[in-house]
């Protein structure tokens, strides 16, 4: 449900104000009683706060109809907001502290521009695209944290640290004891598996380095960590990061 305050050109409240649901038959009943109070020439002029996208069905409503729609820039409405709230605790203190933004300070409303249709898309899908992009990111990051401290320096290994080879080792190979019992010659055997390219010189050595390092400090400590709960973790992860990951390509492509 929205809540309306309904004022003249100089701020005086012309009729009560009510409760409407969002959609046409609620803007419609609105419109009606406004005009009827106003009489014959009345023109509206709706105000709105650009939050989310709950001002997008008003603003496609009154152009629709002909109406003004102008925005209020947050920081001005907050501030007034605020002013009104230390004389009156309600949920309509929104729709008031709004509709007396031109009185009170004219300059702080503006038009508001309602894109065309391939306009809003592109923008929309700008919006996705860099959402996805921060999530990649977020995971990376979350994924490289784990090794930091579950073995420290194996994520610097490989040449691309969430390359395929290096995710597909992460899916198989989280506890460390497990890569040890390889020994250098199997886990060679296992890299050169798990990419599509010959693994880089050395890779198999710094690999087993990292991981002698990550079961002296991990000797005894059964514990405290649970291996197999780490790679549940890793390959939750992985899942994820991989969708995002394909998302993302596609996006691109479009």
């Amino acid at each position: 449900m929205h809540h309306d305050e309904v004022v003249n050109i100089e701020g005086t409240k012309i009729c009560p104000s009510v409760s409407f649901a969002g959609a046409k038959e609620g803007l419609d009943q609105l419109r009606e009683k406004v005009l009827k109070q106003g009489g014959r020439g009345t023109k509206l002029r709706f105000i709105c706060e650009p939050t989310s996208m709950s001002w997008f069905p008003l603003a496609v409503y009154a152009r629709r109809h002909g109406d003004e729609i102008i925005r209020v820039k947050a920081h001005k409405s907050h501030a007034l907001r605020r002013y009104y709230s230390r004389h009156s605790k309600s949920d309509k203190l929104d729709p008031r502290a709004l509709a007396m933004m031109p009185v009170v300070d004219g300059g702080s409303v503006e038009e508001l521009y309602l894109p065309d249709r391939m306009t809003n898309a592109l923008d929309r899908r700008c919006r996705q695209r860099e959402k996805i992009s921060k999530e990649i990111a977020f995971l990376k990051t979350r994924i490289k944290s784990l090794y930091q401290w579950l073995m420290p320096g194996l994520s610097d290994c490989f040449e691309d640290a969430y390359g395929h080879r290096a995710k597909l080792f992460y899916k198989r190979y989280t506890n460390p004891f497990r890569i040890k019992s390889l020994g250098i010659s199997g886990l060679g055997k296992v890299l050169d598996k798990v990419g599509r390219q010959h693994p880089a010189e050395g890779l198999a050595k710094r690999i087993y380095e990292a991981t002698l390092r990550a079961c002296e400090m991990y000797d005894h400590a059964d514990g405290y960590i649970d291996f197999d709960e780490l790679q549940k973790e890793v390959d939750c992860e992985l899942n994820l990061l991989e969708s995002y990951e394909k998302v993302q390509k596609k996006l691109i492509k479009t």
